[in-house]
C-alpha cells in the first residue's frame, strides 16, 4: 500500500479512504497546530477516531487565525512552525487576558522536549509537552485528561 502524503479532508491519511470517524456536531474541538503534513494527519485521525472534531494548522498564522475565529476547547501546538513559531503563538494568546484565549489549554508536542523547556513552556502557560517521536495513545489519554481538567484548575496550574 502507498502513503498518501496529502488527503482529503475527512478520509484516512494512510488509504485515503472515507472510514473515519465522524464525530458529533457537539464534541469537544481541538486545533492541530503541526506543519508536518504526516504528523498533524496522525494525530488529527486518531483524535477524530476518539470522538474529537479536529482542524489542522500549517503554520502559526493559521492557528492564531483559528484561534481567534472560533476558540477549541484545546490547542495540540508544535514549536518549531513557519511564519509565526509556536512560541509566538502561545505569547499571542495569553496576551489576550480575559478571553478564552487566555485559559486555553495547549498541549505542545515537540521534538525540543527536555525538562528546562517544558519549565519555561509551564512559565508561559502550556499545560503539557509531548516530545516527538510519541505513542498516539498516550497522546490521546493527555489530551483527554487536559479537557476533563476543571478550567479554574487549569489556570491556577500555569499561575503558580
Amino acid at each position: 500500500m502507498e502513503m498518501q502524503p496529502e488527503h482529503e479532508a475527512g478520509h484516512c491519511p494512510i488509504c485515503n479512504d472515507d472510514h473515519r470517524y465522524e464525530p458529533q456536531s457537539d464534541a469537544e474541538r481541538i486545533i492541530v497546530a503541526e506543519d508536518d503534513p504526516c504528523i498533524a494527519n496522525l494525530i488529527a485521525y486518531n483524535l477524530e477516531q476518539e470522538g474529537y472534531r479536529v482542524s489542522i494548522a500549517a503554520d502559526g498564522a493559521a492557528a492564531l487565525r483559528q484561534l481567534r475565529e472560533a476558540p477549541p476547547d484545546l490547542l495540540v501546538l508544535d514549536l518549531l512552525l513557519p511564519l509565526q513559531s509556536g512560541w509566538q503563538v502561545m505569547r499571542e494568546m495569553r496576551a489576550h487576558e480575559g478571553t478564552r484565549l487566555a485559559t486555553l489549554p495547549v498541549l505542545i508536542v515537540s521534538a525540543l522536549a527536555c525538562e528546562r523547556l517544558e519549565r519555561d513552556l509551564t512559565a508561559i502557560g502550556a499545560q503539557r509537552l509531548i516530545g516527538k517521536p510519541f505513542s498516539v495513545k498516550g497522546l490521546c489519554a493527555v489530551v483527554r485528561e487536559l479537557l476533563d481538567e476543571p478550567q479554574d484548575r487549569r489556570a491556577r496550574t500555569r499561575h503558580g
